[in-house]
């Protein structure tokens, strides 16, 4: 046995020791997170008996080297700055890194998504190589229509602009490629940005909250259909959120924006002007409704439009009863207007109302108004309200309350803190007496 000098001795040497739990405890992980490090070699422990010590130099090291490395991989997959840059092809503003598809193969110049993805660009304008089609000065051999084998000579372009006028006068949603391609971008990146906006969401499921920049996020954008040269691709933004694990309560989310248009239209005509369907809209909430199955999150989709939706397609989303209409406690959809501007949800939906912020903005700049009135109502009488008990007494959604107290906080007679044991409180600012 250890005399009690020996084992004060060894309980200092060992104070520059951390277990397992505690070394995962000091980087934020999880404890298998760190035992996989050890196990691999990645990060040096020693073991006495069946026990597991790191030096806090080694876990310092370690953390050292993965800041380097991660600055590293976003100089390689970034090498310049967003700050101002626009798009080497199309020169669209970058305001988020989820916009930047790639970069050109000569100049590293960022490209849009879009570009990257729809127009396959990977030079930027200044380095495109314009080549000459092939047998350019052979004369052309297309038939003409009413010959066996010759096509349909595409449309002049005098009518489609004198068609697409006679429409927008009529009021109709008319849309060519090249527009619709600009909406696709924009929808695409505009989510994108609510959500990095968002300091977390609650899944609906196992009523817990997921902290947004705690999550491991997995993220794909990909095209849905084969995009034409100048038109949309049907881009899919998802991006799955998951948390907790390994003896911590767990939480999923999955939120995926998704452009909806007719290539083949677009294509054919030059434009299109009818909005969205029920046949179009169909196959997809059936596909929602078995992934939601399959993964077992909770899903909440805003599908956009550039020609709106019909009456029809919007009540089958919109309203809770009725054989045709859409209800799954896995999945929240959103039908999004492009061309009007306006979100279409189930506004009953208790489930989907958190996610107003992301799926519904305009709606929820509206609803944030009354929830402003109504915080400040409350702290009438009171110098100071929580967070969560403002949300029970009032009975909206806590990210409602949240965003309600810092927009007060910002006028100056409010303060907004953080405590401990109650978490984030406003309270009045004390006026001085004159």
């Amino acid at each position: 046995m250890l005399s009690a000098g020996a084992d004060g001795l060894l309980g200092l040497a060992m104070a520059g020791f951390l277990t397992l739990e505690e070394a995962a405890q000091r980087l934020g992980v999880e404890y298998k997170t760190v035992y996989r490090l050890v196990r691999s070699g990645e990060l040096p422990a020693g073991k006495i008996g069946r026990i597991y010590r790191i030096r806090e130099s080694d876990l310092e090291a370690y953390f050292e080297q993965q800041k380097q490395q991660l600055a590293q991989q976003a100089r390689d997959a970034r090498p310049m700055a967003l700050q101002g840059q626009t798009c080497g092809v199309c020169a669209a503003e970058l305001v988020s890194r989820l916009s930047v598809g790639g970069t050109c193969e000569v100049c590293d110049a960022p490209i849009c998504q879009a570009c990257w993805a729809i127009k396959k660009a990977r030079r930027c304008a200044a380095h495109a190589e314009v080549a000459e089609p092939a047998n350019a000065s052979a004369p052309s051999q297309a038939l003409p229509k009413d010959q066996p084998g010759g096509a349909a000579p595409a449309p002049r372009v005098d009518d489609i602009t004198s068609q697409i006028k006679q429409l927008r006068d009529a009021g109709r949603p008319v849309t060519t490629p090249g527009e619709a391609c600009l909406a696709e971008e924009g929808f695409i990146r505009a989510f994108a940005q609510r959500l990095e906006a968002m300091p977390d969401l609650p899944d609906p499921l196992s009523k817990r909250r997921i902290a947004l920049p705690q999550a491991r996020v997995k993220h794909e954008l990909r095209p849905t259909t084969t995009a034409t040269a100048d038109g949309p691709g049907n881009l899919m933004s998802r991006f799955r959120l998951r948390t907790g694990g390994w003896g911590r309560p767990k939480a999923g989310l999955v939120l995926e924006a998704r452009f909806l248009s007719r290539p083949e239209r677009l294509v054919e005509q030059g434009y299109d002007a009818d909005p969205l369907g029920e046949a179009d809209l169909s196959a997809i909430l059936e596909d929602l409704r078995q992934q939601a199955r399959r993964e077992d999150c909770y899903h909440a989709v805003i599908l956009g439009s550039p020609t709106g939706w019909d009456e029809a397609t919007i009540s089958i989303v919109t309203r809770a009863g009725g054989g045709r209409s859409f209800k799954d406690r896995r999945v929240g959809v959103t039908l999004y207007d492009l061309h009007g501007d306006q979100a279409h949800l189930d506004q009953h939906d208790d489930r989907l109302r958190e996610f107003w912020p992301l799926l519904a903005p305009a709606q929820f700049a509206g609803e944030l108004a009354r929830c402003v009135v109504a915080v400040a109502k409350l702290l009438g009488g009171m110098d100071g309200v929580a967070l969560d008990f403002a949300a029970k007494t009032l009975g909206l959604p806590l990210g409602w309350i949240r965003a309600a107290f810092e927009q007060l906080s910002q006028t100056g007679s409010y303060a907004l803190e953080e405590l401990p044991k109650l978490g984030p409180v406003l309270e009045k600012k004390a006026t001085s007496s004159t």
